[in-house]
């Protein structure tokens, strides 16, 4: 190709390449010096034409990424947070993962500002000030420094981080409660395209995309049995059924009141009490997700530069995998399998074989069948519940 303005059609934004824009500059150069000028790689002027190509493309790339930024189909970072708003939802910002921490040492020590850190490196930071009973011990709730998927197994928080004169040892008796990590574009644009569905002509639809819309909401499933019997999943003739991870419950119940139709029933393991603006009271009924922990075990074979940290980079990638995992959708052994290839970096000369993957609800025997999720429930991954063994 070569040189042309920017411009704007039906496909959207076109701009010259880095090449165009050197080659047009050199013409340029050639036409106002003369072709005699010395214009090779080794010159000072052709270098000088190759920044200023440089900066002119930069320049046109900023352009595209505006540009882009009109739509939420390309828009990125800020740019997708500006037109999300537009919608009334906004990005979900990380949470800190938390874990219960028991101090010991000195009775009536005080402790302040005070922090621990886990056998990765991963801050916990204790409240304000705490104080050890009698007997030389404080079991105080901590809160990771960084917000995100943070992991602490039962007793990795050990080491203490500000040495405190009677405080002598530090410890987590159980698993961490993992944190989230802040929405990727990806998922806000998903979110956002559900939001937008609730004006369209299904209610169910505008329900959900309503639900996920709420603050701290983080997934949703709405079912509708608009038969005259119940339904396989407990949920009576000609009502819906709403399962919600997180929110506030008055929110929630408020919004179904509003999404689901006149003389449509409602069903859950849950009942709000709602009054509206005429004094009316409903019971609302929609349902908390219900966790299914997972065992795992998956099973590999060293192949040339084979790592030793490969099975935790298997475990991590599989919990990873689960937290996104949708409400009522059953867990598929072999995407496993297929998530704990990833940990490949080369499928070309990959550094382990997987032999075997086995899974099942936490406690029940473990096999290659998939493992079948109720429709209030949802697939959770624990580092502590998958095995991952080398031979």
């Amino acid at each position: 190709m070569s040189y042309f303005a920017p411009y704007v059609d039906e496909s959207g934004l076109h701009f010259p390449t880095y090449n165009d824009i050197l080659e047009d500059l050199i013409e340029d150069m050639q036409t106002i010096y003369g072709s005699g000028i010395y214009l090779g790689n080794d010159s000072q002027d052709y270098q000088m034409l190759s920044k200023f190509a440089e900066k002119i493309y930069d320049t046109y790339q900023a352009l595209e990424i505006a540009y882009n930024a009109h739509s939420p189909v390309t828009a990125i970072g800020t740019g997708l947070d500006y037109i999300v708003a537009i919608n009334g939802i906004k990005r979900k910002v990380g949470t800190n993962s938390t874990a219960t921490l028991t101090l010991t040492g000195t009775p009536h020590t005080t402790i302040t500002g005070g922090s621990a850190a886990d056998d990765n490196g991963n801050i916990w930071l204790l409240p304000d000030e705490v104080v050890l009973d009698d007997n030389g011990v404080a079991s105080v709730p901590a809160i990771c420094q960084y917000a995100g998927t943070v992991t602490a197994l039962a007793n990795t928080i050990t080491r203490i981080m500000t040495p405190t004169q009677g405080w002598e040892s530090v410890t987590n008796p159980e698993d961490s409660t993992t944190g989230t990590a802040v929405e990727v574009d990806s998922q806000l644009r998903a979110r956002r395209a559900e939001s937008v569905a609730s004006p369209s002509q299904s209610m169910l639809l505008g329900m959900k995309g309503a639900i996920e819309a709420l603050e701290d909401v983080k997934r949703v499933a709405v079912y509708e049995n608009d038969t005259g019997t119940t339904d396989a999943n407990g949920i009576p003739a000609h009502s819906i059924c709403a399962v919600v991870e997180s929110g506030d419950d008055e929110e929630i119940a408020n919004t179904i009141l509003i999404r689901k139709g006149v003389g449509c029933g409602t069903y859950g393991n849950h009942t709000e009490q709602i009054i509206d603006d005429y004094g009316q009271t409903y019971d609302i009924k929609f349902s908390r997700v219900q966790y299914v922990d997972i065992d795992i075990e998956v099973n590999i074979s060293r192949r040339s530069g084979y790592s030793a940290s490969t099975p935790d980079e298997i475990a991590a990638a599989i919990v990873t995998y689960l937290e996104d995992f949708s409400i009522g959708t059953d867990l598929t052994t072999s995407i496993i399998w297929m998530v704990s290839q990833q940990v490949n970096a080369d499928f070309r000369t990959p550094t382990f074989s997987i032999t075997s993957v086995r899974a099942a609800r936490h406690g029940q025997t473990k096999s290659t069948n998939d493992v079948v999720i109720g429709y209030d429930e949802v697939a959770r991954g624990s580092l502590a519940n998958i095995v991952v063994n080398v031979t």
